[in-house]
């Protein structure tokens, strides 16, 4: 659903929140060309809901929701076990550089 919102360009209009051939079609043909840096920073953007240039822990947890059938406690768990190993310098946030440190080294993410 997050990944169609943002294929999703004509937001006025009789398709608007909807997905016609033409946007699904591109969208996807350009997820599929995208180098591993690009993508990383795609799937960055989709979760930062604020712009800011950095995740929090319920972004990383709706990351980790909508990726994994997992049950909310497993959910739970994983994501405050993943969030302390990000966030390096416990500023509270996780930044490009660090959500990308864990890319690199979780071939899933």
């Amino acid at each position: 659903e997050r990944c169609f919102g943002a294929m999703d360009f004509n937001k006025k209009g009789k398709s608007a929140g909807a997905l016609d051939p033409t946007e699904f079609t591109v969208g996807l043909y350009n997820l599929c060309i995208m180098s591993k840096d690009l993508l990383e920073d795609y799937v960055f953007e989709l979760y930062d809901e604020v712009h800011d240039g950095n995740l929090y822990q319920r972004q990383i947890e709706k990351m980790v929701e909508e990726s994994s059938h997992h049950d909310s406690e497993t959910v739970k768990a994983l994501v405050e076990q993943v969030y302390k190993a990000l966030d390096k310098d416990g500023d509270g946030h996780i930044s490009k550089a660090e959500f990308f440190h864990l890319d690199s080294k979780t071939e899933s993410l």
